[in-house]
């Protein structure tokens, strides 16, 4: 392709390393991420750092990340949303947290989805105070509540052992409509 002039862009890149995810070629695939240049679009590793994580390997997919913003890629809420879900997956809270700063200081807002998995994620490791903080922030910056909002506080202070918290979360819930 480059031998005909034709230079790849992110589309490209991005189904090239898909397909090698897909393959399960994923040394392959990190390898064309280290050939990108600079101003390629980050999307196309998020597919990388979502399959490391289902193979287990989040340092392998972290290295990955640092490697990328190394090249001068910038992140986007897509790539955040796929590193916080797979750190919360192995109940590495402390450094979703740190995440979400970065992403914060980057310049890059946290969307619903970041919220939701955030709330997910801390409330699955049994992390109250995180959730109770994501869930403010929430808020704060004008986010209302959802459905998967309600139910993932729900679930998350029942397995906390605040049955209060839970059924006070329920009657907000249906205060806003939604059903269970």
């Amino acid at each position: 392709m480059e031998e005909s002039n034709c230079l790849p862009d992110s589309v490209t890149y991005n189904e090239l390393v898909a397909a090698y995810v897909r393959a399960g070629f994923l040394e392959e695939g990190a390898a064309v991420i280290g050939t990108m240049t600079h101003g390629d679009n980050a999307k196309c590793c998020h597919v990388h750092y979502d399959a490391y994580g289902k193979a287990g390997n989040v340092d392998k997919a972290l290295s990955l990340f640092n490697q990328m913003k190394g090249s001068g890629c910038v992140p986007n809420v897509c790539t955040y949303n796929a590193i916080l879900g797979m750190l919360g997956k192995k109940s590495r809270s402390e450094e979703m947290m740190l995440f979400l700063h970065d992403m914060k200081s980057n310049g890059c807002a946290p969307n619903r989805v970041t919220r939701n998995t955030m709330l997910a994620m801390c409330g699955n490791s049994g992390m109250q105070r995180y959730v109770n903080r994501v869930f403010r922030e929430m808020k704060s910056c004008g986010f209302e509540p959802d459905r998967d909002t309600f139910n993932t506080l729900i679930s998350t202070y029942g397995r906390c052992g605040s049955g209060t918290e839970s059924a006070k979360m329920h009657e907000e819930m249906t205060k806003a409509g939604f059903t269970p």
